[in-house]
């Protein structure tokens, strides 16, 4: 039933451990910020853009089933799109260290209800984690296991 959402739930839990990746050496928001002429702080807020617009296009009942302040994550898409230059680093740094941790929970929750309620395959899941495009998502496997 929500299968056609489970490309929205890998595209977001691709963004999430991506920026995981970019951010991994900091320990604060000017370091984010100043990072290499602010290419991770530049890619980190774009991914933050993309898990926006990939929640918008979750299936709302699934949304629903899972408790998590979506129209946040939504809004803060719209806020990147429009306001970029308005961007503090220090909130760019609070919302990737205290709130992407539960996001990725509560995506996690979902990869796991769609799973089951779609009978995936694990080829299927071979073919996304061997993906270019999905390649830190190879932790599905093991949990489909």
């Amino acid at each position: 039933m929500f299968r056609k959402s489970l490309l929205y739930l890998l595209t977001i839990l691709e963004a999430i451990e991506k920026i995981s990746v970019y951010c991994k050496e900091m320990s604060n928001a000017q370091e984010l910020f100043d990072a290499r002429d602010q290419l991770h702080f530049n890619a980190s807020m774009n991914l933050l853009i993309a898990i926006g617009e990939e929640s918008n296009k979750l299936d709302r009942e699934l949304r629903a089933r899972f408790i998590f302040d979506w129209r946040s994550v939504i809004s803060l898409r719209n806020k990147l799109s429009h306001d970029y230059r308005g961007t503090d680093p220090y909130i760019i740094w609070d919302i990737i260290t205290n709130s992407l941790p539960p996001l990725k929970r509560v995506c996690l929750e979902m990869f796991d209800f769609i799973k089951t309620e779609s009978d995936l395959s694990q080829d299927y899941l071979m073919r996304v984690a061997q993906s270019g495009y999905y390649k830190h998502l190879s932790y599905l496997l093991e949990r489909s296991s």
